[in-house]
């Protein structure tokens, strides 16, 4: 794919980290200096428009040239999504991982979701224990991020710390209701057998009370007998 002026995926890479860059007779070399913030508008962009090809590409280049650890963990990250899309789920698993590996205290340049994407692809491949560490990095950077306050309450969940996922949820809860919040704070309630607190938390009472109204009666039983037989 070519971009204005005639500019190829490498050429464009190499413009972001400003390196040398050989094609064909004619050697493109661009002098400007590392721009972050473009290296990542550029990798989202060609995403976004289903370039992923070239995405990967830049994405590859700018982490083989760069030494910054930050910059290269956030490009992981982004490459790992993509490949997440694109259903090369060990390909994924071994960006994402990476991407943790290389965060440090963080990144300096995150959007806001960037984590909670990050700790929900990292869940969905099995790896709880980095979901964990990502969505408590994120929190600390920003505390009012409500997503991944319920994704990690949903990751302690599922390695059996019922009472630290819902600390989670009720700090999740205090900034805004959620129905996902409320139906993941019962379920924890249930496993340890408080089923008076679940039975306060209104998504539960509302899932039972669509299956007393004859909605996907057997669905919703199959799910609320797993943890309140």
């Amino acid at each position: 794919m070519r971009y204005g002026l005639g500019f190829k995926a490498d050429m464009v890479a190499a413009a972001l980290v400003g390196d040398p860059i050989l094609s064909g007779e004619v050697n493109y070399r661009v002098v400007i200096p590392p721009d972050y913030s473009a290296v990542i508008s550029v990798c989202t962009a060609l995403e976004y428009l289903g370039a992923f090809q070239e995405a990967g590409l830049v994405n590859e280049t700018v982490i083989g040239a760069t030494e910054h650890p930050e910059l290269r963990s956030f490009l992981y990250y982004l490459l790992g999504c993509m490949r997440m899309a694109e259903g090369e789920r060990e390909s994924a698993l071994s960006h994402l991982r990476n991407s943790v590996v290389l965060m440090g205290k963080g990144w300096p340049f995150a959007r806001p979701g960037d984590y909670a994407r990050l700790g929900e692809s990292l869940l969905r491949l099995d790896l709880r224990s980095e979901s964990v560490t990502v969505l408590r990095r994120g929190l600390a950077v920003d505390p009012s991020d409500q997503a991944a306050r319920v994704l990690l309450g949903r990751a302690l969940y599922l390695g059996g710390d019922s009472v630290s996922a819902i600390n989670e949820y009720e700090e999740a809860l205090k900034l805004g209701s959620t129905s996902i919040c409320e139906f993941n704070m019962a379920l924890a309630y249930l496993s340890l057998g408080e089923i008076d607190q679940a039975e306060r938390v209104g998504a539960l009472l509302d899932l039972c009370a669509l299956a007393n109204r004859g909605v996907e009666p057997d669905a919703i039983r199959q799910v609320t007998a797993r943890y309140w037989p």
